[in-house]
């Protein structure tokens, strides 16, 4: 069938997955309530971490109605992973490919539309993980079909405060196999950042994106930055929400 969704991609603070001492400030509540504020149908969590406090958020996601998740394999409770959890339900595409970057990507199938939840490393051990993408069979492009995450990277100049952006070759050509970044598509002239410095004089990146193949850019109703997440503290990056409209999950469960 076909029906309405919202998506949201957060960032946890790649501490906030630890167990606190007492008398911390409770990061696992803050996260709840910008999750249940948003309402997501879908939602893309980076840095995820599969140690107690994450079993933690799957239990509360879980509650909250989120009964279908899939969460990258790490062998390290330190490891960064990224998580996606929904409402409806979804096939799990693995990439054994990806090798120990294997954690860093989330395939998720509900039915016609694909997503994939990405969290890429820094510098150049971004490389591989661009690698991968440039080479998924072309069909994802012919389909409805999604990259989200933080990528670590975007557009010389438009996407950075400062210019020392690693990489930015691979995001270029990455748009250039047919991916469409959807919020630069929107906002051509203007640069708003999703991370900033925390120290010196915080510099900002737009590192996090939402990238659509052809065949979904009809279905997007809207797409922001929601940095709330960021400028309180509960996340180090701005979150992206995206309202996507009459999405084909035939062949997923409902």
């Amino acid at each position: 069938m076909r029906s309405r969704a919202k998506l949201l991609r957060l960032e946890r603070n790649e501490n906030s997955l630890l167990e606190y001492p007492p008398g911390r400030r409770n990061e696992d509540a803050e996260i709840q309530r910008v999750i249940a504020v948003h309402k997501p149908d879908i939602l893309v969590v980076s840095e995820f971490r599969n140690n107690p406090a994450g079993a933690k958020l799957r239990r509360w996601l879980t509650d909250f109605g989120h009964n279908h998740q899939a969460a990258g394999r790490t062998e390290l409770q330190m490891q960064n992973a990224v998580l996606v959890s929904s409402r409806v339900s979804f096939e799990q595409i693995v990439f054994p490919e990806l090798n120990f970057n294997a954690h860093r990507c989330v395939g998720a199938r509900f039915g016609q539309f694909t997503l994939f939840g990405v969290y890429f490393p820094v510098m150049e051990a971004k490389r591989p993980v661009f690698a991968f993408l440039k080479s998924l069979p072309k069909e994802y492009l012919r389909r409805e079909s999604l990259i989200i995450g933080d990528l670590n990277t975007g557009c010389r100049y438009w996407d950075e405060e400062r210019m020392d952006l690693s990489l930015v070759e691979e995001f270029g050509a990455l748009l250039g196999c047919g991916w469409t970044d959807i919020w630069r598509m929107r906002n051509p002239m203007l640069r708003e950042w999703s991370w900033v410095e925390p120290w010196g004089r915080r510099t900002g990146y737009r590192l996090d994106h939402a990238l659509a193949s052809p065949p979904l850019l009809s279905r997007v109703q809207e797409v922001h930055y929601s940095h709330e997440e960021r400028e309180s503290g509960v996340s180090d990056h701005s979150s992206i929400v995206l309202n996507l409209q009459e999405l084909d999950s035939r062949g997923s469960d409902s």
